[in-house]
């Protein structure tokens, strides 16, 4: 069981679980296979289905969370908590334009955190669309995959860097952004790590391939377990991301992105 918050029509927050089928209760072929979405149930600890609505005014459709506390290790320098995919990416957006809001810059940075990345896109369509903007830095909560492949083969190891993206599924990547990228970052020490991968994508699918096309960078900060409710991720991955996408403000000008 994993234990969820689930917030009912007057705003209240009832606390629950999640659950199935136990063990003890299961045929064998059922113990052999994942139980369906369909197969689990979210429990308050109810008897019937005028309790669960008469007293604590839950219906169908309520939004539902995970029940998690995030917290920092200063031992290690990590930060764990829920949803990293893309909470990261939304903090970063909104420190940039914090430290740049009265910096002089050649360009005009827009900052949009977008929604629904994760079932078409559909946010980063309608914002590609609606600014139109003449570049696009995408921040990303990527796979971690350094507790399955070892230090050789590993290029999403939190605390070794930023991930840059050469190729997901949604994206190929210009090979001029990214090196002016990766130029950017050894001019200023930020280590970086280049993954090419065959599935996944980001809201770059969607900017890449918008008006006439939009020159993008997806800057990745590995996270270990997303799309769970504990997701591990590096603060010196966080600061660097950070520190990458306003030196990338720094330096673009008209002239360099119509290169692109």
């Amino acid at each position: 069981a994993h234990s969820v918050v689930i917030k009912n029509f007057k705003g209240e927050y009832i606390k629950g679980v999640v659950a199935s089928k136990p063990p003890h209760f299961m045929t064998a072929e059922e113990k052999q296979k994942l139980p369906k979405l369909d197969e689990l149930v979210i429990d308050i600890g109810t008897s019937s289905y005028d309790e669960t609505i008469n007293l604590y005014g839950i219906e169908v459709g309520n939004p539902i969370t995970p029940d998690v506390t995030f917290s920092y290790d200063s031992k290690i320098d990590v930060v764990r908590g829920k949803a990293f995919d893309n909470r990261l990416g939304c903090a970063i957006v909104m420190e940039i334009m914090r430290e740049i809001k009265d910096a002089n810059l050649n360009v005009n940075p827009i900052g949009v955190v977008s929604s629904q990345e994760e079932v078409g896109l559909r946010g980063a369509q309608v914002a590609a669309n609606t600014i139109k903007p003449d570049f696009a830095i995408i921040f990303e909560g990527s796979p971690a995959d350094d507790t399955f492949k070892d230090a050789f083969s590993s290029k999403g190891a939190i605390g070794k860097g930023v991930q840059l993206r050469v190729i997901d599924a949604g994206m190929i990547s210009n090979p001029r952004v990214q090196e002016f990228v990766k130029n950017i970052a050894r001019n200023n020490n930020i280590p970086f790590q280049v993954i090419a991968r065959s599935g996944g994508s980001t809201n770059g699918g969607k900017y890449h391939i918008a008006d006439r096309s939009i020159p993008t960078v997806v800057i990745g900060i590995p996270t270990r377990y997303i799309h769970t409710h504990y997701t591990y991720a590096s603060v010196k991955d966080y600061k660097n991301a950070i520190l990458l996408g306003r030196k990338l403000l720094e330096a673009l000008t008209e002239d360099i992105i119509n290169k692109f």
